[in-house]
């Protein structure tokens, strides 16, 4: 299966979802470190459910059409289990923006400048969406290590504190930039 697989059975796990709820959640929390468009989700679900792994009920629909609801089987929380001792896929390392950084000398300081601000600016915007996560949780429900909550705050504390270092990086490199540390090309 897919890590998009895995991604999903994450998320109904935690209890019944639509494909369309599901689609939405991708975009926040788990958005934030996985994301996946409708026209991913629902053949995810179809491969999903013809593996077993989990099960679908139909019910009204706003619309024309029933609604499923998506459940996990006894067999994909097993696979959801067994799937977290598997090796991590390798990740890919490739950044557009450092390679753009790469380039930096190559640029009019001032044109560098409007460009570092700008995608610090976007990675400040991100943290604050972060920051207004955080501000959601009860801080006794994530303190126990065996509940969801936890889980969730944990990856939520992982953004946080990587996208505060990506701030404070083009914190850094702006200041050098403007303290005119960079030798003409």
């Amino acid at each position: 299966m897919s890590t998009l697989a895995y991604a999903l059975l994450t998320l109904l796990v935690r209890g019944p979802r639509t494909g369309y709820q599901l689609a939405r959640l991708m975009r926040v929390p788990i958005g934030y470190l996985w994301t996946a468009s409708h026209s991913q989700v629902y053949p995810e679900l179809a491969r999903l459910q013809a593996a077993g792994w989990v099960s679908a009920t139909a019910g009204p629909g706003p619309g024309p059409r029933d609604n499923k609801t998506y459940a996990v089987t006894p067999l994909g929380r097993r696979e959801l289990i067994a799937w977290f001792d598997a090796p991590l896929a390798p990740r890919p390392n490739r950044s557009e923006l450092l390679l753009r950084v790469r380039c930096l000398w190559l640029v009019d300081r001032e044109r560098a400048l409007a460009f570092l601000r700008d995608q610090r600016g976007a990675a400040a915007d991100v943290l604050d969406t972060y920051e207004s996560e955080r501000a959601g949780f009860d801080a006794r429900r994530v303190e126990n290590p065996g509940t969801p909550d936890f889980a969730a705050y944990a990856t939520l504390h992982y953004g946080l504190t990587s996208q505060a270092a990506v701030v404070e990086w083009f914190d850094w490199l702006i200041a050098r930039l403007e303290a005119d540390h960079l030798s003409p090309g």
